[in-house]
């Protein structure tokens, strides 16, 4: 009986690992195909209005604003493909500070406190969330304010919970 009840456990993960592909694949062609479009016609537009420096900058921001949609939905397309087991986090909480400075903080500058305490009790699951949502924050920073230095703070326990927060400088266009 227990191996048939694992065989109906793979079966199931089996089949919701197609359905996150069928679905991953109906949102990239839907949605790439949009994105691309959008990027193709403010690419036109924004090579036309050499006349207009105003209208060419706005058609700049909207083709970089496209392109940078395109990569958020690769990311979380490739989220969706991961396999189940794949999500785990490469380390315990504990290890955070670690993580950040050796892989998510490498190339850029980064300033980091992090304490956390008694996080063996943790959910999985929250750890996950924890490493993604720092990974995300870091990588957001890369990629909007590259060499800029970035200030992180994560504080974790029983008492406080878990607060996250990250700050740089904004680099933005004058306009």
């Amino acid at each position: 009986g227990l191996l048939h009840l694992h065989g109906l456990e793979h079966d199931d993960e089996v089949a919701r690992s197609q359905e996150r592909e069928r679905i991953a694949r109906e949102v990239h062609d839907a949605m790439g195909h949009r994105l691309s479009l959008l990027n193709l016609h403010a690419g036109a537009l924004e090579a036309n209005a050499t006349d207009d420096p105003r209208l060419a900058q706005s058609a700049r921001l909207v083709r970089e604003s496209a392109g940078a949609a395109m990569d958020d939905l690769r990311s979380l397309l490739d989220v969706m493909r991961e396999p189940v087991g794949a999500e785990l986090p490469p380390k315990p909480l504990s290890h955070l500070a670690q993580v950040v400075h050796e892989s998510f903080g490498a190339g850029q500058p980064v300033s980091s406190s992090i304490f956390v305490q008694d996080t063996d009790s943790v959910d999985p699951a929250l750890t996950r969330a924890v490493y993604r949502v720092v990974q995300e924050m870091l990588t957001n920073a890369r990629k909007h304010a590259p060499g800029q230095q970035v200030f992180l703070t994560v504080e974790a326990g029983p008492a406080s919970g878990i607060v996250i927060d990250a700050r740089n400088r904004y680099v933005g266009t004058p306009a």
